[in-house]
């Protein structure tokens, strides 16, 4: 048995950020930045510290301020409502993909890093992404199924928009996810392959694998199937 210290109430407290259900539904590793999605705010570490989360550090005299390399929270207030984050990819910019938009975090110029002092998020499409199939990279892009599950769509830096924009690569084979308008199917699974040439694999709740050939330079976009006695689960490239 200790004697107490002191009877007094504590103020040395606060509740978790992440609580009651509220829990992140992402990881991403962006500028040296360990950055967790969750509802609709983003979280990002210390800079080059991916275990600590101070709002404010230790500046040059020896006092606690908002410096440059402290943690990043802010919330997603654009034009639209509230957004849930379903996942982030990190490109040239970090990209969170909510149920109902994709959103780009900018600073004040296009190379220069995130603080917390110079940071602003930006709507740049209003498609919606899949909360249960992650985005895969490939090169400067990334690509993402949209909130619906029957549409592949692509993150590109548009130089005329001087942002990411996002487009339809099943616009000319609309139904190769879904079956059709009634098919009801949707993806489950993505994964992108790099050689010997570039594909993009997606598996359908149905249980068929879809292909994806791709190629920017030669400006191909060719979609197939493939369909088994059984049924595909994952795609997994290694």
């Amino acid at each position: 048995l200790k004697r107490l210290w002191n009877t007094y109430a504590s103020t040395q407290w606060q509740l978790g950020t992440w609580r009651g259900g509220n829990w992140p539904t992402s990881a991403k590793f962006h500028d040296g930045r360990l950055w967790f999605g969750s509802s609709n705010s983003p979280v990002g570490s210390v800079a080059d510290d991916l275990y600590d989360f101070s709002t404010q550090m230790q500046d040059s005299a020896g006092n606690y301020a908002v410096t440059d390399d402290a943690s990043i929270q802010r919330d997603i207030a654009v034009s639209g409502g509230i957004n849930e984050v379903t996942d982030m990819v990190s490109l040239q910019r970090l990209v969170m993909l909510t149920d109902g938009q994709e959103i780009t975090a900018r600073a004040d110029a296009f190379d220069r890093p995130l603080t917390p002092t110079v940071c602003q998020f930006k709507p740049t499409s209003t498609i919606g992404s899949s909360s249960t199939v992650s985005p895969v990279k490939m090169d400067k892009r990334a690509f993402y199924i949209n909130a619906v599950g029957d549409r592949l769509y692509q993150l590109l830096y548009n130089f005329q928009q001087q942002d990411y924009d996002s487009d339809d690569l099943t616009e000319l084979n609309e139904y190769i996810l879904s079956d059709g308008p009634d098919g009801g199917c949707y993806a489950t699974d993505i994964a992108v392959q790099r050689h010997p040439n570039s594909y993009v694999w997606i598996v359908r709740s149905d249980g068929q694998l879809v292909g994806m050939l791709f190629s920017e330079k030669q400006t191909v976009t060719c979609w197939f199937r493939f369909m088994t006695d059984g049924e595909f689960e994952n795609v997994v490239v290694l």
